[in-house]
């Protein structure tokens, strides 16, 4: 292994011991509580009942083998140490659906007085266009000639209530009546330094569903991805 990739090593080592501590002080720092039974599991919320628990070496396959070289952590150790936060921790970020499409809607219309250039894109997750969809607005500096840094806004509330743009696609939410309805009010601009610096801004919504729950001024967060 080379001097560089060792000390890309080392950095991940030291990176990868300080999280992990970090992690094992704040854990240590919770009060024992009663334990009990949630979702049908049942929990241990007593520091003293908890086992000892050696934490894995980073550059140690799960086979006891050392990582010797680059090609073993690519190829072999990292993809093991993903596995490990999907399976504990974050999950497994799912696979593209085999009927994803998307419908270009406007493909590039002046905005805010000529500052900005407005695109909007209808992710659809079938081919069936009532089902759930995500509608994209993006926002590009006008005078931009190669590609920009973008600022993406994730949210379930309608596009056409967080920007003051006529132009924006009318949304739909579920209101207190668990009825779907358009939305309106409640609009907002978006910063005017991500137009006049340089930068973009996009941002996805996912589609107004049942089961959504209401929140001020009538917009809704849905509970359905």
């Amino acid at each position: 292994m080379s001097d560089m990739h060792l000390r890309k090593h080392n950095v991940l080592l030291v990176t990868f011991s300080a999280t992990l501590l970090l992690a094992c002080a704040l854990q240590a720092q919770v009060a024992d509580g009663t334990n009990g039974v949630v979702a049908g599991i049942p929990v241990n919320y007593t520091e003293a009942k908890v086992g000892l628990y050696e934490l894995p070496d980073p550059l140690t396959l799960s086979d006891g083998r050392k990582v010797a070289d680059a090609k073993t952590w690519s190829e072999k150790r990292r993809p093991e140490i993903v596995r490990l936060y999907e399976q504990n921790q974050f999950g497994r970020s799912p696979d593209r659906p085999k009927d994803l499409s998307f419908d270009v809607f406007d493909k590039g219309t002046p905005a805010f007085d000529g500052k900005a250039i407005r695109r909007q894109v209808t992710i659809n997750f079938s081919k069936n266009k009532s089902a759930p969809k995500m509608d994209l607005l993006i926002y590009l500096p006008a005078g931009a000639s190669n590609r920009v840094p973008l600022l993406l806004n994730a949210g379930f509330t309608a596009n056409s209530l967080i920007v003051d743009d006529p132009g924006v696609k009318p949304g739909e939410i579920w209101n207190r009546e668990k009825q779907r309805v358009p939305a309106s009010g409640g609009r907002r601009p978006p910063r005017p330094s991500l137009r006049s610096t340089g930068r973009g801004m996009d941002r996805l919504r996912g589609s107004a569903r049942r089961g959504a729950r209401p929140i001020r001024g009538g917009a809704a967060v849905s509970r359905d991805r």
